[in-house]
């Protein structure tokens, strides 16, 4: 109750142990955590910021009761069983030690005597949230059942979303955190994520990539997964997707350019290192003369001026390569990308927003009248299947599709009979799950036009940075007035 009360409190400064150290003045929590820091670092272990703070939270508690006198509770978890392997050995008894270094240090610094059952509670929370940095995993059923279900869910999120989880590095990183999350779950333990606010409206495609995660989790071991351990998964899988979405967003450039001497392609070749991050120069020439097609590339980059129509841009940039010229061309190769990317989501929106799906104010007293009237149109209409409402149920019980002012219901897998968007605006406010939203878009995507599905989630988060912006939008009076309205945000 402690943990929760002080979580609440403090969860939009978590990481500012000044303001969580205001409810135990007696304890320095810095020193605390520096103190478990280099205990695990000098053993190979690793442990994320917000489980690392949670642990010290939950030190400070069980500190604080004994210096007041009172009895520690019994432990209410166990250890999860492992095998007998060398490997697991060896990693448990380091963590052993390190537990024990760490429950010395709090005996010392506080003159108390660590009860046995607050000392296994630190090993268990510990056990729970570790990587070991030299890639050993405890060879445990939570880290072999790990592998199974990343398997499951590399291929499921391949077949809805497109996404490609086979990255060796993505796939150790995300089956240590879902070991130790089948762990947590085992033992009944959640952690909480200060940053879920954050994650979800910020990165609501990927938050929902990660809900449906969460589902297949489910489906697959039975464990609820709640939304800080969503957003935990967002974390991971977010961090794969940007850069996927960087390489596969990156312009190919053809860069015209005279070499005047032996040190010219080395300057080229540190040039295009420079610009990496907005394109690849995928050729060079001297003259534009000397190339055949320009088709195969989607900019020029050249040192001097080029007279006479081209097929592509061409941006200019000065024969010295510097540091200038690389933030020009990555501003024309943004440039680019937001005018493809405007006019895809443009062509896209006027396509699958249906005027016949649009409405201001229906008569509908909450969030599950809105699904049923909403949802059930859809399906008399022939674009979703008859258990859709159903499906938008479930997706709503694992998290809320409510995103600041906006709720985007949709079933966790993409699988209608046609795509199409239903819109329901109130410029009054709607409740839904404890927010109020002022537009709702129900989404029934057919599997061929998945991309469609990212594309208008990467749109509606930038919309929701704008302070306001769904307001405004949720007043428009026709269906007209609502799309231009959406669009101009582009």
């Amino acid at each position: 109750m402690v943990a929760q009360l002080i979580f609440d409190e403090t969860k939009d400064y978590f990481s500012q142990f000044e303001m969580i150290n205001g409810y135990f003045p007696g304890i320095d929590l810095r020193t605390l955590r520096g103190q478990i820091d280099a205990s695990l670092k000098s053993r190979g272990f690793y442990i994320n910021d917000y489980a690392l703070s949670n642990l010290i939270i939950h030190i400070a508690i069980f500190v604080e009761r004994t210096l007041n006198g009172f009895d520690p509770a019994p432990l209410a978890v166990k250890r999860s069983p492992h095998s007998e392997s060398s490997s697991d050995v060896a990693l448990s008894r380091e963590l052993e030690q390190s537990v024990e270094e760490i429950c010395a240090a709090i005996e010392s610094d506080y003159d108390v005597v660590v009860a046995e059952s607050d000392r296994e509670a630190v090993y268990v929370m510990l056990s729970v949230n570790l990587i070991h940095t030299g890639g050993n995993v405890l060879d445990d059923p939570e880290h072999k059942k790990a592998f199974e279900v990343l398997e499951v869910i590399a291929r499921r999120v391949r077949d809805v979303f497109s996404l490609d989880f086979s990255d060796h590095d993505f796939m150790l990183r995300f089956s240590l955190h879902l070991a130790n999350l089948f762990s947590r779950a085992a033992l009944n333990m959640q952690l909480r994520n200060p940053q879920l606010g954050d994650i979800k409206n910020g990165q609501p495609f990927i938050y929902d990539v990660a809900v449906f995660v969460a589902d297949v989790i489910r489906s697959e071991t039975g464990f609820e997964i709640n939304e800080d351990e969503i957003a935990y998964i967002a974390l991971h899988v977010g961090c794969l997707i940007e850069e996927q979405r960087t390489s596969a967003n990156k312009l190919h450039a053809l860069l015209v350019c005279a070499q005047h001497n032996v040190n010219g392609a080395e300057r080229i070749e540190a040039f295009s290192r420079e610009v990496e991050r907005s394109l690849v120069i995928d050729a060079v020439a001297s003259s534009i003369e000397d190339v055949d097609s320009l088709d195969r590339y989607d900019l020029v980059v050249s040192t001097f001026p080029i007279s006479g129509y081209t097929s592509v841009p061409v941006v200019q940039i000065s024969s010295f390569l510097g540091s200038r010229d690389a933030r020009a061309i990555e501003e024309r190769a943004d440039a680019i990308r937001r005018t493809r990317e405007r006019e895809e989501l443009n062509r896209d929106m006027r396509t699958f927003f249906r005027q016949e799906f649009f409405s201001i104010e229906p008569d509908v007293a909450n969030w599950r009248e809105a699904i049923d009237l909403m949802g059930g149109r859809l399906v008399d209409e022939g674009y979703a299947f008859d258990d859709f409402c159903e499906r938008l149920l479930e997706r709503e019980e694992m998290s809320s599709s409510a995103y600041c002012d906006i709720a985007l219901p949709h079933p966790v897998d993409m699988d209608a009979r046609r795509t199409a968007v239903s819109v329901a605006l109130f410029p009054r406010g709607l409740s839904w799950q404890g927010r109020t939203v002022h537009a709702v878009l129900m989404l029934a995507i057919k599997r061929d036009d998945r991309a469609f599905f990212s594309e208008l989630f990467n749109h509606i988060a930038v919309v929701l940075t704008i302070p306001g912006a769904m307001r405004s939008i949720s007043r428009a009076t026709t269906y007209q007035q609502f799309l231009d309205a959406m669009l101009s945000y582009l």
